[in-house]
């Protein structure tokens, strides 16, 4: 299987420990010993959900009748000018905007590794240079300001992006 796809995602359920180490031949993304209980059935498949999600690669935007995608990996920022425009701060140094909410945009990113950190603003997990109670700094020199409210939720957002980039 893994011949024919490297990417899908592979959960052994088995009553045999002993073939565990074998497995790591071909990558699962779990292993399960029987009889599996319905909790950690339904933590693998959260996991598994979180994977997928981080897997999504792409943004698509209009601008007039033209459309585009962008790879997620190449976004720093995205903010909204004036409640009507998305900005997008690149790696690459160029912007762009186009017509578009917040709130819409949030939807369609990934969790893993956007987070909004005010009320305009939201930030690529991978591009943070330092992060502090207060704000955040991204690598292309940008300081944001984190709202009182989103404190919390950008704290745990960059804790579970750490933990999923080590492995833990």
């Amino acid at each position: 299987m893994r011949n024919i796809d490297k990417n899908f995602i592979l959960i052994y359920v088995t009553s045999y420990e002993q073939y565990a180490l074998e497995s790591f031949e071909v990558s699962p993304f779990r292993y399960l010993i029987k009889p599996v209980s319905i909790e950690k059935l339904r933590e693998v498949l959260r996991d598994v959900l979180v994977e997928l999600t981080a897997k999504q690669k792409f943004m698509f935007y209009q601008i007039g009748t033209e459309h585009f995608q962008i790879n997620l990996d190449n976004i720093v920022c995205l903010y909204s000018e004036f409640g009507r425009k998305i900005h997008l701060e690149l790696v690459s140094g160029s912007d762009t905007s186009f017509y578009g909410r917040i709130s819409a945009i949030e939807k369609e990113l990934p969790p893993t590794h956007f987070v909004r950190v005010n009320s305009g603003t939201m930030i690529n997990l991978n591009h943070i240079a330092s992060f502090n109670r207060n704000d955040v700094t991204m690598i292309n020199g940008n300081c944001i300001a984190i709202s009182r409210s989103r404190k919390k939720a950008v704290r745990t957002a960059y804790s579970h992006f750490i933990e999923r980039s080590f492995g833990l």
